[in-house]
């Protein structure tokens, strides 16, 4: 049994031969096409790219992250202004041949969508807004984090 048969077992709540290590059971797929952090997104500057939001990634540190200060969303009141993804018209052939070129068959082919709402909401704010608006204004955020999963769903 390898690595892909051990972890299918778990998926379909099998008993294992051993503890599976994810990271070298699977095969990540998802970083490119969903372009959570700007992976492909437009070069707006050195080593700065956009994602899908408008947010502005730092690419330069080993890991993608927002570019600190520069929030999209001053006020959880704004968040309405903002042009949401339209997965639905992206050319998902193209990212699909790009995310699997190095595709390794003997590992599970997994989806991977590394941010959630809250997440997004700080990175449109910075963690602190996020926070304080939480606090402050829960219907709003309430209303945006709700709005958030229609984008991967349709």
């Amino acid at each position: 049994m390898n690595e892909k048969e051990n972890l299918l077992r778990v998926y379909r709540h099998q008993k294992p031969e051993w503890t599976p290590i994810y990271m070298e059971a699977v095969y990540l797929a998802g970083i490119i096409s969903n372009n959570e952090t700007g992976v492909r997104g437009k070069t707006v500057r050195e080593n700065v790219r956009l994602d899908e939001f408008g947010v502005e990634w730092e690419m330069g540190h080993g890991a993608p992250v927002p570019v600190p200060g520069n929030y999209l969303v001053k006020d959880i009141s704004d968040w309405r202004n903002l042009k949401f993804p339209a997965p639905k018209d992206w050319d998902w052939m193209h990212l699909a041949e790009a995310e699997l070129k190095d595709y390794d068959s003997s590992k599970v082919l997994t989806y991977f969508s590394e941010q959630g709402c809250f997440d997004r909401l700080t990175q449109l704010m910075g963690f602190e807004n996020a926070l304080m608006a939480l606090l402050e204004d829960p219907e709003e955020c309430s209303d945006f984090l709700a709005q958030l999963p229609t984008i991967k769903l349709n």
